[in-house]
């Protein structure tokens, strides 16, 4: 059965992809960019939104910029990278959630989902 495998994130600032544990920080005003791998035999489609409860609702729209809608072997996988978090969220400090949807490519029913809860802050790197 097709599933949600790992995350990873990069910015500015770190040599590497890193693993994208819940509780992350990430740098107030730095572009943010996400990867999502799925497994296991299907032409897998990610939907990856960024959203915020505060005083208001914010809510973003990741793109795909690389392996959306490919097809992976059974027992392979495929991470899908995304664009850099949507302005004006990465400037804005606080906590943020992001959510992904793995479907089948051209389906609507959702074979996964997983959300990360992350920070924005003024760091130190």
């Amino acid at each position: 059965m097709a599933r949600i495998l790992n995350w990873l994130y990069w910015h500015e600032g770190i040599t590497y992809w890193e693993d994208l544990k819940d509780g992350q920080n990430f740098p107030l005003g730095s572009e943010v960019y996400i990867a999502v791998a799925w497994i296991d035999g299907i032409t897998g489609h990610l939907n990856l939104t960024v959203r915020r409860r505060s005083l208001f609702f914010l809510k973003g729209d990741c793109e795909a910029t690389m392996n959306q809608d490919t097809y992976a072997a059974p027992r392979s996988g495929k991470y899908v990278v995304f664009n850099p978090i949507p302005f004006p969220l990465p400037r804005l400090p606080g906590a943020f959630v992001l959510d992904v949807t793995l479907t089948e490519t051209g389906k609507t029913e959702a074979l996964a989902r997983e959300s990360r809860k992350v920070y924005i802050r003024a760091l130190n790197l």
